[in-house]
């Protein structure tokens, strides 16, 4: 089983911040909540707004369950390089997964497939995302 976490950036320092995301009832504010809580932790409810953060609500990215050669967690929205091609990450409804989008020459690959080595042998490193790299973009 995947394992399940997000980031998004904190409104007010702009640094990455790990945890849960809770929208606000309009949608129109995020917050994460940073305490991970297990089936033998409790805490008590009125005290849960100290573990509250609010990040921007459109980098809010999800972990793939993938790691890059560096073992560096690959979140949507990151971008990765395989040693020839720079790739954007995303999650594809079409495939029910992330998928890996080649940011030149637009092909189109299963993330699972090009970072468990599937195609090609490619070894894949996060170079950056689209929030902290916008030269990244550049080609897109």
């Amino acid at each position: 089983m995947r394992e399940i976490k997000f980031r998004g950036k904190a409104i007010d320092t702009d640094e990455w911040v790990y945890g849960v995301p809770v929208p606000n009832g309009f949608g129109t504010r995020v917050f994460m909540i940073t305490l991970i809580l297990g089936d033998d932790v409790a805490y008590p409810m009125e005290k849960l707004h100290e573990f509250c953060r609010e990040v921007i609500p459109e980098t809010v990215s999800q972990y793939t369950g993938i790691d890059d050669k560096n073992r560096e967690d690959i979140f949507d929205k990151d971008f990765i390089h395989d040693g020839k091609e720079k790739w954007k990450v995303g999650y594809s409804e079409t495939s029910c997964g992330f998928d890996a989008v080649g940011v030149r020459n637009h092909g189109c690959w299963s993330l699972y497939h090009l970072a468990n080595g599937h195609n090609k042998g490619r070894e894949i490193e996060v170079i950056g995302n689209k929030f902290d790299n916008f030269e990244l973009l550049e080609g897109e």
